[in-house]
């Protein structure tokens, strides 16, 4: 997830550094390859593995992090990792992620920006990962392109016998030109769409869409930083390209108290809406903590947990009934140099989270 918001925010003062050039930020659940209702065709083996490492008594991060890495000098991942999302297809589990060739300088420069790509890694039992040899699957686009400067902020989805990609292009020495859509047969050959949705656009991130499988909508959180500190967004779709951004309307988290939330990622599954996100208030998000809150309606939220994990950027997967895994960004890791990917599990129902004793204690959630 790149550094690119409201230059009156902590990370906007980063973005006065490279010319104030808002970059734009856009997820989509990989919850959605298991629609409402029971998981199906998970391997035994996964779910085996998953349960040892996990815990009843919420998110565990796993022993064994991370699980993924920056490469080596000058391969395209070897500044940093970021943007995760996982998704299951078969007994194969899918991490695509935002990739930086070079991220050395403390508050990112232009050239820094323009090496964002995006890389996809497989796994069979959520532990042992495994980096697509066809990496970057998204590569940036060439001197015409609207994403020549960069493409970053991936999220997919399986639908239909398809991969879908929500992404962001361009930034670092022009302007951001807003949301992305492309798509893959096999997971690793993606066929870009160009740019979609009606209304602004720039100064954008965070995004997750859910798909309703009541109203058939694709509903679109995201961060929209020309309003923060209240840059907490929903717009839904009917299609995966067709979302105005004029009828946006604003969100809250009833009963957090943060200078801001950020990093919002929601989940839909039989026990209705979920979201994950994290406080947020400096740069690199050095006392990010991912927490926990519910909805009747995918609109109205209560926080239920400010203290699951010290982390952010989460993204979170239903694996069976009573078995979630979380891939997220370390604490202090956004936009940083060296940051790698981490896992934790839940053996357990998502509303039982608040009943549970946090994590993380209160005196370090605030």
């Amino acid at each position: 997830m790149i550094a690119k918001t409201n230059p009156t925010s902590a990370v906007g003062s980063m973005i006065r550094i490279i010319a104030a050039l808002p970059l734009l930020h856009c997820c989509v659940s990989g919850q959605q390859a298991n629609p409402p209702g029971k998981p199906t065709g998970a391997a035994p083996a996964m779910i085996e593995a998953l349960r040892r490492v996990g815990s009843t008594e919420g998110f565990k991060p796993y022993d064994g992090n991370p699980i993924l890495k920056p490469g080596p000098a000058g391969s395209f991942d070897a500044g940093a990792l970021g943007s995760m999302c996982v998704l299951r297809v078969g007994d194969v589990l899918h991490l695509y992620y935002e990739a930086w060739g070079v991220r050395a300088a403390k508050n990112g420069t232009p050239k820094e920006f323009e090496t964002l790509q995006v890389g996809h890694a497989t796994s069979a039992d959520g532990l042992h990962w495994t980096k697509d040899p066809l990496n970057p699957v998204l590569p940036h686009g060439g001197k015409p392109d609207f994403d020549r400067t960069g493409v970053w902020d991936p999220y997919v989805i399986h639908e239909n016998g398809l991969f879908k990609m929500w992404y962001g292009g361009g930034g670092g020495s022009q302007l951001n030109l807003g949301w992305a859509y492309a798509t893959s047969e096999d997971g690793s050959h993606f066929k870009k769409k160009g740019l979609i949705g009606i209304g602004a656009q720039t100064n954008t991130e965070d995004c997750h869409v859910v798909r309703d499988p009541k109203s058939g909508l694709y509903y679109m959180y995201y961060w929209y930083g020309w309003d923060e500190p209240n840059a907490f967004k929903l717009v839904t779709s009917a299609t995966e390209t067709g979302f105005d951004f004029n009828e946006a309307r604003g969100l809250t988290i009833e009963g957090d108290d943060s200078p801001m939330c950020k990093f919002g990622q929601a989940l839909r599954d039989d026990d209705g809406w979920h979201l994950f996100y994290s406080n947020f208030d400096d740069g690199h998000c050095t006392n990010s903590i991912v927490r926990y809150a519910t909805s009747n309606d995918g609109i109205h939220w209560k926080a239920r947990v400010k203290g699951l994990i010290k982390g952010q950027d989460a993204d979170v997967l239903r694996v069976a009934d009573d078995l979630y895994l979380m891939v997220y960004s370390p604490q202090g890791g956004f936009d940083a140099n060296g940051t790698d990917i981490r896992l934790a599990v839940y053996n357990g129902r998502l509303p039982d989270l608040a009943t549970k004793p946090p994590l993380v204690p209160a005196a370090e959630s605030r």
